[in-house]
């Protein structure tokens, strides 16, 4: 080489902190390189031994001919740590070329030579090379080191039939090692952006940014040189691995969810629809979307006493056994609460027995409940053990009910022929509060066993159902039980409402656990609509109570929705909350303008009951139990499920017609006054478990 006019001009920037045994090493693998044309950006990130005397030292010794141009800088600054240090080298170079050495490490001499020379003929915008170990002496590591296992077995993956490209395995594992194995133009750089303060994996990050706007090339040839010795930073911090690749995955997410990557083979469902789920799920890569749910952290407070309507004489109390699938906060829990209190007040002793456990538990105790939980979710879902004898724990757990029972839910089912057969004498009533079909309990393995016991508890003395809504019972009509009563519920008192004079509807607000069902993905595609076509003023919100609290991002559809709000321009006017406390739910409602039911299925939901009852205006879908408390442009908004123009109709329509909407959440109250009221249907609900008033005991 005699000139370098010809060649571009590359970057290297060493962050140097306390390598004073490596870093003349390191230097000089960059001062020898075969190729000409390079800038060195040297930065002592305030180290305390004798790093910079070695720099300078080998700087003075170092011969420089006119057939080699290195163009050196020596920056010497307090400790900011290593992606500052790095972020500043990179702002200072004028290379066209851009790449890093780490001061414990070193280059082989051609590495920059092929680097360019490979990039330019792929015309590749990123690259890195294989990577060899070494120990603290510079000698490669022995083939059986921990290091050495790791790094071929990632290398291997990337040549599994499995593997499509270069980007899904970096997904997986950070096969470029480190920092200073990046090789990129400066024009990526300016794309991308700067390095994060992340302490372990601020490369791994870079990289995957960089997978939006090209797909990485990957050289075999051992052209770095990684050393793994005790001061390894990562040897130190290993522990925020974990936390630092969540959030890699979820700034990941969030870029591919917000358009498609330049880069037509990033990995992400534009061009990879099913290949790209098998990746995400076997990742995990949703775990860190939690992060966007608001969590309401307060104390558990018992409901509110409910009013005793009739006489409290003769305190004899009289045993009944409540039973439950689950004690959630959701709504067929809060059934239970709200129906226990009922029956306390009028001479019962409620005991409460659920399948699973739950926060809604500490709820029960706080009111005075005898309560017990069968299986403890955790260890259910994770203990082989506690399977395995779990239908021991049930056994015991159905010998301890007392007096009537009322079993809720319909996926109380087993349990309810079970006792149907152990207690023929005293049946048990069947709360049924969905509006599945009958196939929904008789579905597998288990629904076979449950199929059994219908027929023959049907034989000896069915069981007595209750339906929540006449929907329900329409899709029992040609079961094995198509006897049975429709008994309406909310467990809410008639209230005084204080009408408040309002122009305008701000507030929109759901409650209900965010899911399919729910219709949550429909109802924040409609609320987007109406935003992006400006259908609705700028300063209204929407509110959506009920995102799980744990692992709400596993499930692949919830975690797209929770992606399209934090990608969306107007993802300030959408608020995630977590699942709450039902004492805290109170405050949600008496601050929304408008309440909104999304579902696709529902057979009368509490949380429809709790709006109407305050006035809050209505929009819901036309599916079961929701039409026979809202009728159409009479006492709220109907529309269809699944269609989110005809939601975003009835969005708009409510808040740009204010005085109509407030005028139909009246009507609502009304409604549910008469129809849904404590007052309105306990008297039902008593008389059915024989007992009028407070006096029959």
């Amino acid at each position: 080489m005699t000139t370098t006019s010809s060649y571009p001009l590359i970057s290297v920037i060493m962050p140097v902190y306390n390598h004073e045994k490596y870093v003349t090493q390191a230097l000089l693998s960059i001062l020898n390189q075969t190729y000409p044309n390079i800038e060195i950006i040297i930065i002592d990130d305030g180290s305390k031994d004798a790093s910079c005397a070695q720099i300078e030292v080998t700087i003075a010794n170092w011969n420089q001919s006119e057939e080699i141009n290195r163009k050196i800088q020596f920056i010497k600054q307090e400790n900011r740590g290593a992606h500052e240090t790095i972020n500043r080298g990179l702002s200072l170079a004028k290379g066209e070329w851009l790449t890093i050495l780490n001061s414990d490490d070193y280059y082989d001499l051609t590495r920059l030579e092929v680097l360019l020379q490979q990039v330019l003929a792929a015309k590749a915008q990123i690259a890195f090379t294989r990577v060899v170990g070494v120990d603290d002496k510079g000698s490669p590591l022995s083939p059986g080191h921990r290091w050495v296992s790791w790094y071929e077995h990632a290398q291997f993956q990337l040549f599994r039939f499995t593997t499509p490209t270069i980007g899904f395995c970096l997904l997986e594992s950070n096969i470029a090692v480190s920092t200073g194995n990046l090789f990129f133009s400066s024009h990526l750089f300016n794309q991308v952006g700067p390095f994060k303060d992340l302490k372990l994996a601020h490369d791994i990050d870079f990289l995957l940014r960089a997978l939006i706007f090209t797909e990485p090339l990957f050289i075999k040839e051992n052209l770095y040189f990684y050393r793994v010795h005790g001061d390894n930073t990562a040897t130190k911090i290993q522990h925020l691995t974990e936390i630092e690749w969540t959030e890699i995955y979820r700034e990941y997410l969030c870029n591919i969810s917000a358009k498609p990557p330049i880069n037509r083979q990033a990995p992400c469902h534009w061009y990879w629809p099913s290949e790209f789920l098998k990746w995400r799920l076997k990742l995990n890569m949703d775990r860190g979307l939690d992060v966007y749910i608001e969590k309401i952290n307060k104390p558990l407070f018992p409901f509110e006493k409910k009013q005793n309507l009739l006489s409290e004489k003769n305190k004899k109390l009289i045993p009944i056994t409540l039973i439950s699938h689950e004690l959630s906060l959701t709504g067929a829990p809060k059934l239970v609460v709200d129906l226990a209190a009922c029956l306390k007040s009028h001479g019962y002793a409620p005991k409460i027995i659920a399948i699973l456990d739950g926060p809604m538990k500490q709820v029960l105790k706080n009111q005075g409940f005898s309560v017990h939980a069968i299986f403890d979710r955790s260890k259910f879902e994770k203990n082989l053990t506690y399977k395995l004898i779990s239908p021991l724990l049930l056994m015991f757990a159905l010998f301890r009910v007392k007096g009537k029972v009322i079993s809720n839910s319909i996926m109380s089912g087993p349990i309810v022929f079970f006792l149907t057969l152990m207690r023929f004498w005293n049946k048990p009533i069947w709360y049924i509060h969905e509006s599945f079909p009958p196939a929904a309990v008789t579905k597998g393995v288990v629904g076979k066993i449950v199929a059994l016991l219908m027929s023959v508890a049907k034989k000896i003395s069915p069981p007595r159902l209750w339906f929540g809504s006449e929907a329900t019972r329409k899709a029992w009509k040609y079961s094995e039980f198509p006897n049975g009563q429709v008994m309406y519920w909310s467990g809410i008192p008639v209230q005084s409402i204080q009408h408040k004079e309002k122009k305008e509807l701000k507030s929109l607000l759901s409650v209900g656990s965010a899911s399919a069902r729910k219709g949550t993905h429909t109802l924040i595609d409609a609320f987007l609509l109406c935003a992006n076509e400006n259908r609705i003023p700028k300063d209204v919100t929407l509110t959506i109570v009920g995102f799980p609290d744990r692992n709400s991002s596993h499930f692949p559809p919830l975690a797209d929705t929770i992606l399209k709000v934090v990608t969306s321009k107007h993802k300030d006017r959408i608020r995630m909350i977590g699942s709450v406390d039902p004492s805290q739910l109170d405050e949600f409602y008496q601050k929304a303008d408008v309440f909104i039911q999304s579902s696709t299925m529902e057979c009368m939901p509490i949380a429809l009951l709790t709006a109407m009852s305050i006035a809050l205006p209505i929009i819901t879908t036309n599916v079961d139990g929701c039409v026979e408390a809202i009728t159409d442009r009479e006492n709220g908004y109907l529309c269809f499920p699944y269609n989110v123009n005809s939601l975003a109709d009835a969005i708009a329509g409510a808040v740009n017609n204010p005085q109509r909407s407030i005028e139909m959440g009246v009507k609502a109250k009304e409604t549910f006054d008469a129809r849904f009221s404590l007052e309105a249907t306990q008297d039902n609900i008593l008389k059915e478990i024989n007992l009028r008033s407070a006096n029959v005991v």
